[in-house]
């Protein structure tokens, strides 16, 4: 029996899963006549050009840097609508829902994975990161090269909470406060993503309505 997801998921459509490195996409014969039709091409041509055999399976190609041979500019799937099962599927695999090392890798390749922590490792833990943010350097950050602002967990959490006010999610962690959160994250196990910051926020929120019921609740606020 699979067990059931402990993460919420959300296409960001950003390919990186269709970039990231080099592995097998499996496809069936049955899946050649629409895959080719969506990219324009014969199935003879398709089959040819975009299709390799590997031990008796038929698998898509993969271009030297890794990326699936149907991703186009702009991480656009050429064949999109036609993708096959494991694409589809993608992260709701066997290995991944399992957790472990699956996962971790999974999330941390993923900006769409948003794993949410127990609510006994968040009541311990987020009470530290409002300490390291309270006594943090206040040096607002960039924007990056789309003007987007990005969030870790530990402050979209702490915002949930109510310890942060709304205007933490428009940045302002200086680089050495952002690592000494990450660090605190790698050492208790705090599951760590970030992303841009409306967006972030908006499915953290998402992930703890529907794996932990609501928000995390922590006892005292340390501004007191």
């Amino acid at each position: 029996m699979i067990a059931a997801p402990d993460f919420v998921f959300a296409c960001h459509r950003c390919g990186l899963c269709c970039r990231a490195g080099h592995g097998r996409v499996w496809v069936e014969a049955e899946d050649l006549p629409a895959l080719a039709e969506a990219c324009g091409e014969s199935e003879a041509s398709f089959t040819a050009r975009r299709v390799l055999v590997d031990e008796g399976r038929l698998s898509l190609r993969e271009r030297a840097d890794g990326c699936c041979t149907l991703l186009e500019d702009g991480n656009q799937c050429r064949a999109y609508e036609a993708r096959p099962a494991q694409c589809r599927s993608f992260p709701y695999w066997p290995e991944i829902l399992s957790g472990g090392a699956a996962l971790d890798a999974a999330a941390g390749m993923c900006p769409g994975i948003q794993r949410i922590p127990e609510r006994a490792l968040a009541e311990n833990v987020l009470p530290r990161a409002a300490t390291l943010i309270l006594k943090a350097s206040v040096a607002p950050t960039q924007p990056d090269a789309r003007g987007e602002r990005w969030l870790c967990s530990l402050e979209a959490d702490l915002e949930l909470a109510g310890w942060l006010p709304p205007s933490g999610r428009h940045g302002g962690l200086d680089q050495t406060a952002r690592r000494q959160l990450e660090n605190l994250a790698a050492a208790t196990g705090y599951p760590w993503s970030t992303g841009p910051a409306t967006r972030f926020f908006a499915e953290r929120a998402a992930g703890w309505q529907a794996l932990r019921g609501g928000a995390p609740r922590l006892a005292s606020d340390p501004q007191e």
